[in-house]
């Protein structure tokens, strides 16, 4: 496979040990990410090593990291289906590189890379036995929300902390996750516009296209 923009191709290779138990997954680099050539360098990156790991007690060192697209297209905004055709070119070399027992989709746009749909909004923060890309890679699978959400809108902060706390707690064996029924959260945020109604449905997984017009 082929990359699906070769004309401004310029790929974040994935870092951290290979192999790793936790394989982190998010949607894209940006700007930053293209002169370190590491993932999760820029803004987006602080708050995940020093606020979500931490909660978590785990270490950046100890992680491997990737992303759904593996090259920053000038705009922070990822498209979901070119993102999955990038996952497809670049993704089962991390896998067989880092060969996870846990893989954490971080953001509505990845989490599309697992084989059965996943409704971030009711089921982050739990662990889910799936698989990715056609069964390229099956096993826990631990929907999460985008570390960047946090710093777009502060009140997410709180269950971006409680996810990565239970995370933690559940690899220590110090959580059980509650049962499937029980998972029945609304969320009741105020969409202002079209545009917001759009970003809700791409970060959260419940896949409204951005070409909807009503």
């Amino acid at each position: 496979l082929s990359c699906p923009v070769p004309s401004v191709c310029q790929p974040v290779p994935m870092c951290g040990p290979t192999p790793a138990t936790l394989l982190f997954i998010g949607a894209g680099p940006g700007h930053r990410e293209t002169i370190t050539s590491v993932p999760y360098t820029g803004l987006a990156g602080d708050e995940l090593n020093d606020t979500y790991l931490a909660a978590a007690h785990l270490r950046r060192d100890e992680v491997a990291i990737d992303n759904t697209q593996s090259c920053f297209f000038g705009n922070d905004k990822v498209q979901e289906k070119l993102a999955v055709e990038c996952a497809r070119t670049h993704l089962p070399e991390t896998f067989r590189r880092v060969q996870p027992e846990v893989v954490v989709l971080m953001g509505g746009v990845t989490c599309r890379l697992a084989d059965e749909r996943i409704r971030l909004d009711v089921q982050h923060g739990r662990p889910v036995w799936g698989s990715v890309l056609s069964r390229l890679w099956a096993g826990w699978i631990w929907p999460m929300f985008e570390p960047a959400l946090g710093m777009r809108d502060t009140s997410r902060m709180t269950p971006l902390l409680e996810d990565f706390r239970n995370l933690g707690r559940w690899l220590r064996r110090e959580w059980d996750p509650p049962a499937p029924a029980d998972l029945t959260v609304t969320d009741y945020g105020l969409c202002r516009s079209k545009r917001d109604v759009i970003d809700y449905f791409d970060e959260y997984g419940t896949g409204l296209k951005a070409g909807w017009t009503g």
